[in-house]
This record gives C-alpha cells, sequence and structure tokens, in this order.
C-alpha cells in the first residue's frame, strides 16, 4: 500500500505540474492576444479616420474640376495616393494572424500518459498494464481483437479473459490460460459489433494473484468485400473482357492474349470516348465497402514522358463517358499510373475538384524494369460519404476523397497500347488491410 501511495502522489505532482505549466502558458498567452488586438482596434479607427479625410479630400478635387475644368490638380492626386499607400502598407491583415490563439484541446488517454512518465517507466509494476488493443478487420466469422500488455518478472501464468452478454442478457465469456512469456494474443470473439470486458490478471510464482485489469472495448462491425466483375456489353470495343469477367487488357495490343476473352457482341451501350470498361453493378449502398483490383503492366515500347497508361477508380454512375479519361471526368475518383521521367508513378485525381492530389509515388523505376503489378484497395462507405484508395502490402492510406453522390460504379481505362501492354483484374481479397480500421474509425478504446 505504501507504494501505491507513493505512486499516486508522484503522478498527483507531474499533473498538477503540468497543469500549472499549461494554465501559465495559456494565461500569457491570452493576456498578449489581448493587448494585440486593442492596439488593432485603435490602428483601425485611426485609419478609418484617414480614409474618411481621404475621401473628402477626393470629394473637393472632384468639385473643383467640375467647376474649373483646366485646374491642375496632378499635386492632389499625387499626395492621396501616397497616404493611400502608407496605409495599405501597415498589412492589418498579417498582424492580426499573428495574433495567439489558444489551441484546441484535445482528448488524453490517461493511461498512455502516465506510462510515459520517466518515473513510472523505472518503476515495479504492481499488476499487468494492457499496452494496446488491436483490432482486425474481418468480412465473416468471429471477430478478432489482439490483446498486448506489459508483463512482470515473477509472473507464473497469465489468465485472458473477454467477458460479454448474449441477447438474453446471460454472460458470456471466452477464456484462455497463457504463459509468464507470452505479451499479446489475438483473441476470437463469436460477436462482431458487440460490447466486451477485456480482463487481464496474473498469478505469481508463490501462488498469490495480482490485482486485474479490465478494459471496455467494441468489436468491429463486418467489412462488406463487394465482388466486382467487368460487363463485356458496356466496355469499349477496344477493350477485352475475360471469360471469368475479372480481367481486362486492350485488344490493340500486341502482346494481349484473346484467347480467353469473351466474345465481342453488338450493343447500345457500349463507352465510346473512354477505352475502358466498367463494373456489371453500383456500388451497395452500405457504410465499410471494400474490394481490391490488381494492375500488372509491360513496358515495351518508347513511352513518352507523361504518358498515361491506365487509371482505375469510380465514378458517377450515368457519367462514365463524359470524358475520353477517367482522371479527367469531373464526377470521378481514381488513381491512374503515368510517366514522369525515368519512373512510372502512381498519382490520384478528384474529379469534382477538378484536382490532382499533390502526391506522386513512384512505381517503376524504367532505367531498370519494365514489368511491375500492383494491387489497390479501394475503401467506400456509403454513411459517411467517403472513399479511400489504400495499399494492402503497406497497409497505408494513399488517398481520400469526400464524395458527393453515392450512385457509384467501378471503372478503368487503359491506354498507350502501343508501348505498353496494360492488365486489370478484380481480386477478391486474400486479408483484410489493418488500416481499414483507422477509416472505419475504430480504435483500441472503441
Amino acid at each position: 500500500m505504501r507504494e501505491i501511495r507513493s505512486v499516486c502522489g508522484q503522478i498527483n505532482e507531474s499533473v498538477g505540474e503540468k497543469e500549472a505549466n499549461l494554465l501559465t502558458v495559456i494565461s500569457s498567452q491570452r493576456h498578449e492576444a489581448v493587448k494585440q488586438c486593442l492596439a488593432l482596434t485603435s490602428e483601425v479607427k485611426a485609419q478609418t479616420q484617414s480614409l474618411d479625410l481621404l475621401e473628402d479630400q477626393v470629394n473637393d478635387i472632384v468639385a473643383l474640376t467640375a467647376v474649373h475644368s483646366g485646374t491642375d490638380v496632378s499635386n492632389d492626386i499625387a499626395s492621396i495616393q501616397e497616404r493611400v499607400s502608407s496605409i495599405q502598407s501597415r498589412s492589418l491583415t498579417s498582424r492580426a494572424k499573428q495574433i495567439p490563439r489558444q489551441p484546441k484541446l484535445g482528448q488524453v488517454n490517461v493511461e498512455e500518459y502516465v506510462a510515459s512518465l520517466e518515473f513510472v517507466k523505472d518503476a515495479k509494476l504492481l499488476s499487468l498494464h494492457i499496452t494496446d488493443i488491436v483490432h482486425r478487420p474481418v468480412s465473416s466469422g468471429p471477430a478478432l481483437v489482439e490483446v498486448k500488455w506489459r508483463t512482470l518478472d515473477d509472473i507464473k501464468d497469465i489468465q485472458l479473459t473477454a467477458k460479454s452478454k448474449d441477447p438474453r442478457g446471460f454472460d458470456i465469456a471466452t477464456t484462455v490460460f497463457l504463459t509468464r512469456s507470452m505479451t499479446s494474443y489475438l483473441m476470437t470473439l463469436p460477436w462482431v459489433n458487440a460490447e466486451y470486458t477485456i480482463r487481464l490478471e496474473g498469478t505469481a510464482e508463490n501462488g498469490a494473484k495480482y490485482p486485474p485489469v479490465h478494459r471496455p472495448i467494441r468489436t468491429m462491425p463486418y467489412v462488406h468485400c463487394f465482388k466486382a466483375r467487368f460487363n463485356p456489353s458496356t466496355c469499349h470495343k477496344r477493350i477485352a473482357v475475360s471469360s471469368g469477367r475479372d480481367e481486362v487488357v486492350h485488344r490493340k495490343c500486341k502482346m494481349a492474349n484473346l484467347q480467353s476473352a469473351c466474345a465481342v457482341t453488338t450493343s447500345f451501350q457500349r463507352l465510346e470516348k473512354l477505352e475502358g470498361a466498367l463494373a456489371d453493378d453500383c456500388l451497395p449502398i452500405l457504410p465499410f465497402v471494400y474490394w481490391e483490383t490488381i494492375v500488372h503492366f509491360q513496358v515495351f515500347g518508347k513511352l513518352g514522358n507523361s504518358k498515361l497508361l491506365c487509371d482505375i477508380g469510380i465514378c458517377k454512375q450515368g457519367t462514365e463517358d463524359a470524358s475520353s479519361l477517367l482522371c479527367d471526368n469531373q464526377k470521378s475518383y481514381c488513381a491512374y499510373l503515368v510517366r514522369r521521367n525515368n519512373s512510372v508513378a502512381l498519382e490520384f485525381w478528384n474529379g469534382p475538384n477538378r484536382d490532382t492530389l499533390p502526391r506522386s509515388i513512384p512505381i517503376l523505376d524504367l532505367t531498370r524494369e519494365k514489368e511491375k503489378s500492383l494491387r489497390l484497395g479501394f475503401y467506400f462507405d456509403a454513411m459517411k460519404r467517403v472513399v479511400a484508395i489504400v495499399s494492402p502490402g503497406n497497409n497505408t492510406i494513399l488517398a481520400q476523397f469526400y464524395v458527393k453522390t453515392t450512385s457509384l460504379i467501378p471503372v478503368c481505362g487503359l491506354y498507350c497500347f502501343e508501348q505498353v501492354f496494360t492488365m486489370v483484374k478484380f481480386s477478391d481479397p486474400q486479408k483484410l488491410p489493418t488500416v481499414l480500421c483507422k477509416l472505419m474509425k475504430w480504435s483500441h478504446g472503441s
């Protein structure tokens, strides 16, 4: 108990000291901001009076020239211009921007803050400590939650329990017994989007039990994996769709293998401007929709700088053929491959904003290699109207858009068939990337 009281006392002193420092800084910033605001107010009043006087002088000059048309007023006009320029040079706007503003207060995780204190890092723990809870996105089956903790030196065994209530109100518990060497465990829980209480407790070598640690969580809901397929009757006549309807290539490319391609049929729904293909269905109006696309390309000809290889993304239904390029369509959001100097780069397009995102990711060095495969993941939340492009391999978000419509359909375009062979394929996700938790706003405290 003495050790607990001592640690609590140190924590209280540290928190109190930090709070006092923050109050001192905020008070001084507020005092300085008030001083600068008062000074600017006085200067604005003075400049307003000066402008009123200048307006009177201008009116006098106008009246004088109306009565005496031959009067020379150039000196008066030069004087007025000089005074106006002096007022403009004071730059009140730039000075107003320099006024210190109180920063927004963010949420603080007390456990993380306490664990970061120097004396806590070196102190001997009095119980097990849960350091992190990582949710794993799933599209079916049980929920997956990884629990991480900091252990003790004299721990003999560890008991990890996840407790919840079933629809009838009965307690349901999932318990595992772990060895002392383990510091993390991936739990399989029966229900998704359900509240659980994680309980971690340990037993010492002498048989004594350490105080248990509890953490409330909510498991993630299912991710809806969209099974996209290309529609042979709506693609451009130069685009070949495979018999499985999951791949497209350009018919005119000399490297294209058309043996397994669907036969060309007469259709009045084909794309005419965009040399590309559409999915056979729009995205479902659901939260947490995900699908993946593989792009394989091989450069075999002289590809000029800034030449477009392909683009992959989504577009508002009914506007797919509005432009000859998907990355020039005002109703699309997409990624595209383009040559930039000695490399092929991945870039991103926001159609409604008519904006190319300021991010260019080199994918292939043309001085060393000519062939590459790229896997891209697409995430869509119709409720929040968010679309994101992710890298499943690197587990990172590449681009994120806020869409203005939910009637969206996957689209791709293929270009430069005389210099590049490009294949675009819809792929079933083998494993959902954990970065989806960030997009779904699911953290360890959820």
